[in-house]
């Protein structure tokens, strides 16, 4: 109830305020992580009820809040990377070196699809990954959602909303955290310097027929190896 209160909210600020109202609205629907508002559904409903606003206006408007919005996953990853202890520090470590050169698409991809992107975005900032490129990154992933949520609007009305997820609900909030729960287990389950280290040496092929060798279990950090890094 509170998550249908609060999508009327958004929708009632975008009517006010026309274009701003896309931004400041998409923005705050954005500002806390995991919470499952559809605001996609609201661009979607915003397009095809005011027909007199621009659509692309709305897309590129309605993306950039968004995307502006998820700063708050970035500096969430950047707090949980510094309460890990010290071992986990490295791992996270070897994990930045594996992702640096991919950080950036995987931010844009995340941001990029309907899908609960919080998982990917606090991951990037738990490697400390640059804030400008985040941004870059997921003001991007953003605009193209939105603007094809936008652009689509009028012709696929009822088929996008259902796709964007018009109900929303506590069931989307509760997928995302359970994710983000697993997600973040076994990124810091992984043994990332054995990772880098085999893929610094062999690369990624060389890992996978490692991996097909020793089974999946020996990149994972054994009881013995979390003692030794204790």
């Amino acid at each position: 109830m509170v998550l249908e209160e609060a999508a009327g909210y958004i929708y009632g600020l975008m009517l006010s305020y026309g274009y701003i109202g896309a931004f400041i609205s998409a923005f705050l629907s954005h500002l806390v992580p995991f919470i499952a508002l559809p605001y996609l559904a609201v661009v979607w409903l915003l397009v095809t009820t005011v027909p007199q606003l621009n659509p692309a206006l709305i897309g590129l408007l309605s993306g950039l809040g968004a995307g502006m919005g998820k700063v708050s996953s970035y500096y969430i990853g950047v707090g949980g990377a510094r309460v890990v202890g010290e071992a986990r520090r490295r791992e996270l470590e070897a994990l930045r070196g594996l992702l640096k050169d991919y950080a950036a698409l995987a931010a844009f991809l995340a941001a990029a699809t309907p899908i609960p992107d919080d998982v990917v975005l606090i991951t990037v900032g738990m490697i400390k990954y640059p804030l400008w490129k985040f941004l870059v990154s997921t003001v991007l992933g953003k605009i193209l959602l939105c603007s094809a949520v936008a652009l689509t609007a009028s012709k696929f009305t009822e088929i996008l909303g259902w796709l964007v997820g018009a109900e929303g609900g506590l069931t989307g909030t509760f997928i995302s955290v359970a994710t983000m729960l697993v997600f973040t287990f076994f990124v810091l389950k992984i043994n990332w310097s054995f990772i880098a280290e085999v893929v610094g040496r062999e690369g990624w092929r060389g890992l996978v027929a490692k991996v097909r060798r020793e089974g999946l279990g020996t990149i994972f950090l054994s009881r013995k190896s979390r003692k030794s890094r204790a």
